[in-house]
């Protein structure tokens, strides 16, 4: 199975209307069938239990708007496979039965997260609340290499996580690789990685030799994407509705979430903020532009120096006129830059941006440093049982506390 990242689209909508208090109307019964409305509300349920923390039966179904009758059954059923549990009761002072707890199982499923970079590849292992479990990275010149044996290096490394991953009692759902270019989706296809010299490479056949285990599924995503989902849903967005973040490694890119949107662009190329051009006659780029904002991050060698921050809040003033975000999340290398490197860019952002006398864009580092774009790979991974708890059969006995 291979395919970008297309029905993740979904998810992304999913985890942003997951902030706050969430109130759940069903789809009407004309819009989906019986066994899609099922999966839908035992979706709803998991997702309640994971972003809220473990809460009665009651209780969620006040929050999800379903009636107790539902709610009772659709955690039965996620009990049955093993994607709940139910912990010791509390009493809370009132007189009668006390209530029972339900919480998501953390332990019990993983997504693996793939990641290919200009001088490393890695791989981790995480569980739905984004922390890495297991992680294995090797040091590799990926830009002089052929692409077969980068990803029987990646294979090899992906093979020690699943099975280190399996013996803490894991499983593994499914694979998700980052990749540093412009990714199609639908296709699987990279279009271009300038940092890997990659033109229109077509994955699927090198997929094959990461020799992953039958029936996992796996799909192609751009790194920046990935980092911003995994600030998203727990990280320094999660209480952001728009934020544009910052992926900085051997290039920078950018995955941007708009009013709880990920903002992929018609063709899945948006956020390639690394070849807005800042100095028009500088250096030739590797995507065959002079002065972009890469070339100036490669010159500065990560040094926070002066350079580097006023071509970064250049070509961000840019960014935050058109789509107005919150804030902006440094990943990579630029979350090393230092206290006054951060400093620097957000006093930049206030002085020359309209709005920001007003409502001054902040600036602040991910909460993931480099691992942001693995541990958003490995929830993306996640993403099938997310949107379609049934993918799990049901276990011959579930478990309580």
């Amino acid at each position: 199975m291979i395919a970008a990242i297309s029905h993740r689209s979904v998810w992304f909508c999913v985890g942003a209307g997951r902030k706050g208090a969430m109130k759940v109307k069903a789809p009407p019964r004309s819009a989906l069938g019986m066994s899609e409305l099922r999966r839908h509300h035992l979706s709803v349920v998991l997702e309640q239990l994971l972003d809220n923390g473990p809460t009665s039966r009651a209780a969620l179904a006040q929050e999800t708007g379903l009636t107790k009758a539902t709610v009772s059954t659709l955690v039965t059923d996620l009990l049955e496979r093993d994607l709940v549990e139910e912990l010791n009761t509390q009493r809370d002072g009132r007189i009668g039965r006390p209530g029972v707890r339900v919480a998501a199982r953390m332990g019990r499923f993983g997504g693996v997260g793939l990641q290919i970079e200009r001088d490393h590849v890695a791989a981790c292992v995480v569980n739905f609340s984004g922390q890495i479990l297991v992680q294995h990275r090797r040091r590799a010149d990926n830009l002089r290499a052929e692409p077969e044996r980068i990803f029987a290096q990646l294979g090899q490394i992906a093979v020690r996580a699943i099975g280190d991953a399996e013996r803490l009692g894991l499983h593994c759902v499914d694979a998700t690789l980052a990749v540093p270019g412009l990714v199609e989706p639908g296709t699987g296809k990279l279009r271009v990685a300038p940092n890997l010299h990659w033109l229109d490479a077509d994955l699927s056949d090198l997929l094959v030799r990461l020799v992953l285990p039958v029936g996992m599924g796996i799909e192609v995503e751009n790194e920046a994407n990935l980092g911003a989902l995994a600030e998203l849903r727990c990280g320094a967005g999660r209480r952001l509705s728009s934020f544009v973040y910052l992926s900085a490694g051997s290039g920078i890119g950018a995955g941007m979430i708009i009013d709880g949107y990920l903002v992929r662009g018609s063709h899945g190329f948006a956020g390639e903020l690394g070849h807005i051009v800042v100095e028009p006659d500088g250096r030739p780029c590797a995507c065959g532009a002079r002065g972009c904002l890469e070339t100036i991050f490669a010159s500065s060698a990560g040094a926070g120096s002066q350079d580097l921050a006023e071509a970064l809040a250049a070509a961000l003033r840019s960014v935050v006129h058109v789509v107005d975000p919150e804030a902006i999340i440094l990943g990579g290398r630029l979350a090393n830059l230092g206290d006054g490197f951060t400093a620097h860019l957000r006093q930049s952002m206030r002085t020359n941006t309209l709005g920001g006398p007003w409502h001054p864009c902040e600036v602040t580092s991910s909460a993931f440093g480099a691992d942001a774009t693995l541990i958003g790979a490995g929830i993306a991974a996640l993403d099938g049982v997310l949107t379609d708890p049934t993918r799990v059969p049901h276990q011959s006995t579930s478990r309580s506390a």
